[in-house]
């Protein structure tokens, strides 16, 4: 065997380069295949021109010549050697960006797409940072770019002087290179960061972003060579280059560039016809229902028609408000597709051209060969073949986006209805901890934005020392003065859609758009401080806040004179939960401390009597027995009924099997009484609910309860999963870590056994259990497993003959034996449990959660119960649970 006999040929024979040779790529080599079909790649509206994939190769390869010979030889040296080597291109979309960057892709360099309008110094730091070899610009940024490249000590080359005016080479005089492949690992693209917290970091793509990545992206929304893209979104970003750019080149697409966005031109564009696909962000989409809204109705009607050309309008960078989704499904007969995704982690969400099969408000389903996972903080963590590569020059940074496992931090709470994602918010700053709850920003947003004269909302935590942050809310109103919007109008509008701890505590109102940064995105960790500082929101003239209850700035911030005392006798009248006391001595107080420090004793005392709102009704309400109602819920082919009963936290029943939510009418009066709000879902099949019935698993079930709670904005309540209703509690607490503060498994099998146990989980009295809810068998032999199986020795049987479900046990003894016991037996990793469990119970197998997760597990053993516990003990069983929601 020679020396030789593994040796690549590539390295045998000379390399096989020249000024007509494209590397071997994927991305070239689909490029040249389509050149040789002769269609149109691109129109560029500025320029005016219009180009053939054979002549956009054409002058690609020209281009890159030219870039070559500008380089240093050193730098040269570096190409050849694989070395990793950054080229910066300083230009807005169009023919000029585009041979630009496959020329930098061509010539083996990674290229750094940059913000053509940016400040000098700013594009000197990209340079700097990404250690750019050459800066490529247009006529436009051409003076930018040299002064850039002269601080820098760069080269600096403009584009289109370079270009061919006439077609020097067809396709059939291009070949594509005989060496080894590019290395598909190495740097293709790098793309700057909003830079919100410190510096921008360059985010590495690799080479497989700008062919493999993108194709991926391409086939989720179906794009063909048949499709026409309008282009009017920056390059330098990855909704404007992942999305709009690179899977449309891919595709053999044509992309027409509009350059900067314009509702009105945008709008002419479309009757004009010829177009497939929309690519925007929020803003432009909002922009452009702006423009059709002002309009007399019957000039409307043409632009509403021109939608039709459309087989899908795509959205990302951020999330669409539902209003602006609403207007296109319902006025423009298209629906808007979302999607979701970072600069890290382009194209892991997708969402079909059709919709049919995705919720409301989904960001989609994981992509091919994508893996999730949603954290027990709730967090999306993700890994997918096209992650970034790194951050540039910084390996720190690079290993804190992951986590011990190499997942991928997003960032973002989400959370999972079956196999569909929604975004809570940012965990930084979508997230708002205020008075102990965790509150979604994005939640109160959307309740915002159905204020008919709100155009955007923006919702942030506003730091407080009694509550850790208030929610403060900025409004974009449109038709209306800021001055004529008040705090007080707008808690009192969305008291009907929020739960009151989440109602804004601070407001400032902005007259037509929030302010955005170069990507159309609305910067809040830049913004939210900026409008409502804290400390010295309070000093702002255009901020009100609530002061007690007096949301009036002019009440907040009045100079009280020697009236103050009927100033406090008015607060104190609104104040009618609070305790006697504590009022009297705010007004003794009141006799000693000067006015101003009454108006913070005001706010102090108001503050408390909100937070024992929050966290202590029980401590005051002595009657509430309220009788239960009932509502329904639907959700596509899903109706959810619901027992409603009480005021006050939420406490949440899910029955045993094949049962419904009326076993608990004699505890849910005990917790009512003891001032819960207690709500029962009826799972599917009983009642009023209703859906699908075929393989369904646990997710499925514990999605129905989130649908309810959303419903409700109940924020994080207590879960009690009688027996089997433990299951899709506890999926719950995975699925929904924001909905759920703890949980109660009552008489529940923990789904695994104790150590050396040879029985099989769920199998005990499997024939007794069964057959109870059998309405075949005789009375006298149900009678008999039903005490065997679900009383105590003192227990009736008789109570459980009725209730019984048939569809709905084949379709949750399905999802339990369907989903696997891993994916929720521990109800994630930090929510309290209350393993409560009945002394005579034949059925579970004891004492096996609290060994495997320690102490958040809390045992208690309801003396004299069964299996059915609640018909037979329901006070020791509701006590239980109230003690257990008191002390977490």
């Amino acid at each position: 065997m020679t020396a030789t006999t593994n040796t690549d040929r590539t390295q045998m024979v000379p390399s096989h380069d020249g000024l007509h040779v494209l590397p071997n790529n994927p991305l070239f080599t689909r490029l040249l295949r389509h050149a040789h079909r002769n269609c149109i790649a691109l129109k560029d509206r500025q320029l005016g021109v219009s180009k053939t994939y054979g002549e956009l190769l054409d002058a690609v390869l020209v281009f890159r010549e030219v870039l070559r010979e500008a380089l240093p030889s050193k730098v040269q040296r570096r190409l050849s050697n694989g070395n990793e080597v950054y080229v910066g291109v300083l230009a807005a979309g169009g023919y000029e960006f585009t041979v630009a960057v496959l020329a930098v892709l061509a010539l083996g360099a990674a290229v750094v797409p940059m913000f053509p309008t940016a400040p000098a110094d700013e594009v000197v730091y990209y340079a700097t940072k990404s250690q750019q070899v050459a800066i490529l610009s247009t006529s436009a940024t051409s003076q930018l770019a040299q002064d850039v490249a002269h601080r820098c000590g760069i080269v600096q080359l403009s584009i289109l002087p370079n270009l061919p005016r006439t077609t020097r080479l067809e396709p059939h005089d291009i070949s594509l290179s005989s060496n080894s492949p590019q290395d598909p690992r190495e740097p293709g693209v790098v793309i700057f960061t909003s830079g919100t917290t410190g510096k921008p970091k360059g985010v590495v793509l690799r080479r497989t972003y700008t062919h493999e990545g993108a194709i991926s992206v391409g086939d989720s929304y179906g794009v063909t060579h048949t499709d026409v893209l309008l282009h009017t979104l920056p390059v330098h970003h990855q909704t404007g280059l992942g999305t709009s750019f690179f899977p449309f080149l891919n595709a053999g697409a044509c992309i027409e560039f509009h350059g900067k966005f314009d509702a009105a031109t945008v709008l002419q564009r479309w009757l004009q016809g010829g177009l497939t696909v929309f690519s925007a962000v929020p803003t432009i989409y909002m922009r452009l229902k702006w423009f059709i809204e002002q309009l007399p109705e019957r000039e409307q009607i043409p632009y509403k028609q021109s939608a039709g050309q459309f087989r899908a309008f795509l959205c990302g960078s951020s999330a669409l408000q539902e209003h602006v989704q609403d207007f296109w499904t319902e006025s423009m007969g298209r629906s808007i597709l979302p999607r979701y995704g970072a600069t890290e982690i382009p194209g892991c969400l997708r969402v079909s051209v059709d919709l049919h099969d995705a919720p409301k408000g989904s960001v989609g389903q994981a992509m091919p060969g994508v893996e999730l996972k949603i954290s027990p903080e709730g967090e999306l963590l993700v890994k997918t073949p096209n992650m970034f590569a790194k951050y540039l020059m910084d390996p720190e940074a690079t290993k804190n986006a992951h986590d011990d496992d190499g997942w991928y931090k997003t960032g973002d709470i989400a959370r999972r209805e079956g196999n569909f994602y929604f975004i809570v918010g940012r965990a930084s700053v979508d997230i708002i901890k205020s008075g102990g709850y965790k509150i979604s920003a994005l939640d109160v947003e959307r309740a915002c934005l159905t204020l008919p004269y709100v155009n955007e909302a923006m919702v942030v935590g506003v730091e407080d020392e009694e509550f850790g942050q208030r929610v403060g809310a900025v409004l974009a109103v449109k038709n209306v003065n800021a001055t004529d919007v008040s705090l007080a109008d707008v808690r009192e509008i969305l008291r009907n859609q929020l739960a009151g701890y989440k109602l804004p505590t601070v407001l400032r109102v902005l007259e037509g758009e929030l302010p955005k940064g170069n990507t159309g995105k609305v910067q809040k960790k830049i913004l939210g401080p900026k409008l409502v500082p804290s400390p010295g929101y309070e000093q702002i003239p255009e901020v009100q806040f609530l002061c007690g209850r007096l949301t009036s700035p002019d009440i907040c911030r009045r100079k009280v004179h020697s009236g103050y005392a009927i100033l406090l006798c008015s607060v104190m009248s609104i104040a009618a939960n609070a305790e006697h006391r504590t009022w009297a001595y705010l007004f003794q107080l009141g006799q000693q401390f000067s006015p101003q420090n009454i108006l913070k004793l005001i706010l102090v005392a108001e503050v408390k009597c909100i937070r024992a709102d929050y966290h202590h009704k029980s401590s005051y309400t002595t009657t509430n027995m309220a009788t239960p109602t009932s509502f329904t819920v639907t959700k596509g082919p899903i109706t959810i009924e619901a027992l409603d009963q009480g005021t006050g936290p939420v406490i949440v029943i899910l029955p045993s099997l094949a049962r419904g939510a009326n076993d608990y009418d004699v505890v849910a009066p005990i917790l009512t009484k003891a001032g819960f709000r207690v709500i029962r879902p009826q799972p599917r099949g009983i009642g009023r609910s209703n859906g699908p019935m075929g393989k369904l698993t646990l997710h499925d079930f514990a999605a129905d309860v989130a649908m309810v709670l959303d419903h409700i904005n109940s924020g994080p309540s207590v879960i009690v999963g009688h027996a089997w209703g433990s299951q899709p509690a506890r999926m719950l607490a995975v699925d929904r870590p924001d909905l759920v503060r703890g949980v109660v498994m009552a008489a529940a099998s923990a789904g695994k056994l104790p150590p050396g146990s040879t029985e099989k989980p769920f199998s005990r009295l499997r024939t007794e259990i069964d057959g109870s809810g059998d309405m075949t068998l005789p009375e006298s032999k149900r009678l008999e497993y039903l005490q065997a199986a679900f009383f105590g020795p003192e227990g009736n049987p008789r109570l459980w003959l009725d209730g019984w479900n048939e569809a709905a046990h084949h379709a949750q003894a399905h999802a339990r034996i369907y989903t696997p016991v891993e994916e929720y037996f521990s109800a994630g990793e930090t929510i309290p449990i209350l393993d409560l469990q009945a002394e005579h119970d034949a059925v579970v197998a004891k004492d096996v959660m609290k060994p495997c997760l320690g102490d958040r597990v809390e045992v208690q053993v309801i003396k004299g119960a069964g299996h059915a516990m609640a018909p037979e003990q329901p006070e020791a069983m509701a006590n239980a649970i109230i003690n257990f929601v008191k002390k977490i």
